[in-house]
């Protein structure tokens, strides 16, 4: 899973368009997702990351290259998903891996309960 910096806080969390676990932020708007997302393990190693944390933390938002958040917000435009499509997508998915895992279970109980 992706690291983040939530660029509100500081805070290390899952995922650049999740919401921050310590103070509740999530982007919303493309520009901000795409600085969220540059706020990634995708982009920078694990220490840059954690100074960019820190300075977040101390009151120092990050300078980011104008024309990669344009850049990387034009993609989010154009390739819109929701958070909630992605949520109905693995609870359907364990859903389905649940009635499976139920069937080998049942499956196994009727032949091995036979005398």
């Amino acid at each position: 899973m992706t690291v983040a910096v939530c660029l509100k806080c500081g805070s290390m969390k899952h995922g650049a368009f999740n919401a921050c676990r310590k103070c509740g932020y999530a982007p919303e708007t493309n520009e901000d997702k795409a600085r969220h997302l540059i706020a990634t393990d995708h982009y920078l190693g694990r220490g840059d990351l954690e100074r960019m944390g820190a300075d977040i933390a101390a009151g120092h938002f990050p300078k980011m290259d104008p024309a990669d958040v344009e850049r990387l917000a034009k993609v989010i435009e154009e390739n819109p998903i929701s958070t909630k499509e992605v949520a109905g997508f693995f609870i359907k998915l364990a859903l389905k891996a649940g009635l499976v895992i139920l069937a080998v279970i049942g499956i196994l109980w009727y032949f091995l309960s036979k005398p």
